[in-house]
């Protein structure tokens, strides 16, 4: 599930047809997006939401393994539209950690490896023999990094600036392992 400015995106999980929906619980109103329409397999697909300050409307973008190429491959929703626009082909072929995550206009995925175009941007230096998870916070992309013992918060406060990676938090679990962290709410 990816949320912006309120309105939330989600595929079912009983969905067998790739369903993208969006809903505005304040007004409480849901609209389906149009189906994809590519052959992929529905448990491969990541998601991402956001707004394009640029045309002034959201657009939803799913990165997609596709049975007919048998590769990754990525397309836009532009909301208002009725059609999927492919573009060009995801350069990665290994596993993507989750959603994507909107941060300065751009759409952020995690991959375990090194606009309408891509980019690496490097991660702090921390061991990778952890959990990952990428995140917004303070409107600045975030990496939450967990082993069993406890939980690094890292945030990048120059996009795109790997030097600018500051260690918030770290915080020790006491009687437990913890999984699938999320920011709820920061006061």
């Amino acid at each position: 599930m990816c949320t912006c400015d309120g309105i939330l995106c989600f595929t079912p999980s009983t969905s067998k047809d790739n369903l993208v929906v969006l809903w505005n619980p304040s007004i409480r109103k849901f609209k389906r997006v149009p189906p994809l329409g590519y052959q992929c397999r529905l448990f491969s697909n990541h998601y991402s939401f956001g707004y394009d300050p640029f045309i002034d409307n959201y657009k939803i973008i799913v990165v997609y393994f596709s049975s007919e190429s048998e590769k990754n491959e990525i397309s836009v929703h532009t909301l208002g539209t009725e059609y999927w626009r492919r573009i060009q082909d995801f350069p990665f072929f290994g596993h993507i950690g989750g959603p994507g995550i909107f941060v300065k206009d751009t759409v952020n995925w995690l991959t375990f490896e090194d606009t309408e175009s891509y980019e690496i941007i490097s991660i702090p230096d921390v061991n990778s023999d952890k959990y990952w998870s990428l995140e917004v916070l303070r409107d600045c992309l975030c990496i939450y990094v967990t082993s069993d013992l406890d939980l690094d918060v890292w945030i990048m406060k120059e996009y795109g600036i790997k030097e600018s990676w500051t260690k918030l938090y770290s915080v020790s679990f006491v009687g437990g392992q913890m999984y699938d962290i999320r920011t709820l709410y920061i006061f």
